[in-house]
């Protein structure tokens, strides 16, 4: 997955925010998934209009962290939702 990859949540997923975590539920695998704050907070912004370098320069910002350093993190978690069909190209 490329830095300037735009991802988007798939539009058929049960999600809830549950003391500042995140829950997907996908209907189709009856599988959960469990985000954490900082995860949650890349979730949201899988919505077509960023890239993986805008979420990584928001989370760097967020948390006063080095780009450099969460962007490999924020293509493995991306990926790993992808794999998983809970995000989708938005090209």
């Amino acid at each position: 997955m490329e830095p300037s990859t735009r991802l988007v949540r798939k539009s058929d997923l049960v999600f809830r925010v549950v003391n500042e975590d995140g829950i997907i539920y996908d209907p189709h695998t009856k599988q959960l998934h469990m985000l954490n704050e900082t995860a949650l907070l890349a979730w949201n912004l899988c919505d077509g209009e960023h890239s993986i370098a805008d979420i990584v320069a928001t989370i760097a910002t967020e948390y006063e962290a080095d780009p450099g350093e969460i962007m490999g993190d924020v293509i493995g978690f991306a990926d790993e939702l992808y794999q998983h069909g809970l995000l989708s190209d938005a090209a």
